[in-house]
């Protein structure tokens, strides 16, 4: 299945003074789509809904973004384990590719403060995006 796929325009603000999008708007960039997605795979009607939590983020920079350029930004499973799952992502204008990133969530249970194993029906639609 391809990777799910979400668009955006770089904004005057997420950029520095150096004219290229700050590294940190990464993160919001691939939050974004991260979101989307979630949304999508859980059909969560709000945030509270979506019972997982970001536990390791690494994301390398390969070429800088300019305002006002149009950037994709894929999602897709990479692996996936008892209590957590990784996502692969790509951030890219045009060819060229801007950004990789690779986050794994863990399934959390914000009553008890600690990881728990994925729902089954849950994994299942996971392993389905594969």
């Amino acid at each position: 299945m391809a990777p799910y796929q979400h668009n955006l325009t770089v904004r005057f603000r997420d950029c520095d003074a150096f004219g290229h999008v700050n590294n940190a708007v990464y993160l919001t960039y691939l939050e974004e789509a991260r979101s989307h997605w979630l949304f999508s795979l859980t059909r969560a009607a709000s945030l509270e809904q979506i019972p997982f939590i970001v536990a390791s983020v690494q994301i390398d920079y390969r070429s800088p973004a300019h305002f006002p350029e149009d950037l994709a930004i894929s999602v897709r499973v990479d692996e996936v384990r008892s209590r957590s799952f990784a996502l692969a992502s790509e951030i890219v204008c045009g060819d060229r590719l801007v950004a990789n990133a690779r986050v794994v969530l863990v399934t959390y249970d914000h009553a008890t403060r600690r990881a728990v194993p994925i729902p089954e029906e849950l994994k299942l639609r996971i392993l389905a995006t594969v």
